[in-house]
């Protein structure tokens, strides 16, 4: 979904493949800079067969991204836009601001016992992940030591859909061997695992068909490693 506003957004969701999100939080004044760095993943992968069908794990090991900004959150008169989420001046304070922000990104959910995953979007940039690192940096008070204005630092570390990591890791030099689910083909099995359709041939040719155009749904199949 674009944002039609300027303003940076952070929607929360309770599970990562949650359709919609629970709350969100727009920014006051966006961030002047973003970071972007990468770190080092390791994941527990799926479980295959190896040249002599063994079974094995398959263990990916890939670099998730982070984006790490500052922005601040001010009730001090000094910053000409309006509080952030549209609240009513003089509902709005620096705490009551900094207390939704930790509820959309790093409050655990009754639902799952587990911090939220966060989404940030502005204009037509999204990025999707969890909160990493969450720091608040009060910067000015007023006569009674309420905090008027707040620098906040968040890191957020990209989460990767579980599925897609094991598809895009997927090797071909370890024996797969699948069963034949609806509306798949043999061409089509051999592009996902060797990437390349034409290795079919060799692949019924192996398994005993008599052709490679058709395949029984619920049948297994090898797929075995690519010589070199």
């Amino acid at each position: 979904m674009i944002n039609l506003y300027s303003q940076l957004v952070i929607k929360g969701y309770e599970e990562f493949d949650s359709l919609f999100s629970f709350a969100s939080y727009t920014l006051q004044l966006n961030p002047k800079e973003i970071k972007r760095g990468f770190t080092e993943e390791k994941s527990g992968g799926e479980k295959v067969r190896d040249a002599r069908g063994r079974p094995v794990k398959k263990d990916y090991t890939y670099f998730s991204e982070t984006l790490s900004f500052n922005f601040t959150i001010d009730n001090a008169g000094t910053i000409l836009f309006g509080p952030p989420d549209g609240n009513f001046l003089p509902l709005f304070s620096v705490e009551k601001s900094i207390k939704k922000l930790k509820k959309v990104a790093i409050t655990p959910r009754n639902s799952t016992h587990e911090p939220p995953f966060v989404k940030l979007v502005w204009s037509t940039n999204e990025f999707f992940g969890k909160i990493s690192s969450f720091e608040i940096n009060y910067t000015h008070f007023n006569y009674f030591g309420s905090p008027l204005r707040a620098e906040i630092s968040l890191t957020v570390t990209e989460k990767i859909d579980p599925k897609n990591l094991s598809k895009k890791f997927q090797s071909p030099d370890i024996t797969r061997m699948p069963i034949i689910l609806d509306g798949k083909s043999l061409p089509n099995l051999c592009n996902e695992y060797y990437k390349d359709s034409r290795y079919c041939i060799d692949v019924a040719k192996k398994n005993k068909l008599t052709t490679f155009r058709r395949v029984n749904v619920g049948e297994r199949l090898s797929f075995p490693p690519i010589e070199k």
